[in-house]
């Protein structure tokens, strides 16, 4: 488990660092960071969120480029698991410490949403 919330940003930032150059070469034309978030895990414990887009430069194989990004962190404990929602397929990667990366390809509109939850850390949202 993470101890401090400084520690969790920058595990969950290079993750999601890790999943954005999993993408195949010039594919990605503009990568854009939201800031972080608090949320409730628990009484006593809290996580970060932050979200990415990316715009694309071409379309990319879907299929392919979530087994690209599952291969990428999967040395590092995650796995991966497609799910078809109304908006089309998403890859969910959960870590052993259930830390979970949403990322969902819209080829159609040249863009890329990945939403980024770090793992739980003592804390609460007074904190903040």
């Amino acid at each position: 488990m993470l101890e401090t919330r400084t520690d969790a940003e920058h595990h969950t930032a290079a993750t999601q660092r890790q999943i954005i150059d999993a993408f195949p070469s010039g594919a990605v034309s503009d990568t854009s960071t939201g800031g972080w978030a608090l949320l409730d895990c628990s009484e006593n414990e809290i996580q970060s969120s932050i979200s990415a887009t990316m715009t694309l430069a071409r379309a990319v194989p879907i299929d392919e480029t979530y087994d690209a990004i599952t291969h990428e962190v999967e040395a590092e404990g995650y796995r991966g698991e497609q799910s078809t929602t109304a908006r089309g397929t998403q890859l969910v990667i959960t870590g052993e410490a259930n830390d979970q990366y949403f990322v969902a390809i819209e080829n159609d509109k040249r863009r890329v949403l990945i939403s980024s939850f770090s793992q739980c850390f003592p804390g609460s949202l007074a904190d903040g």
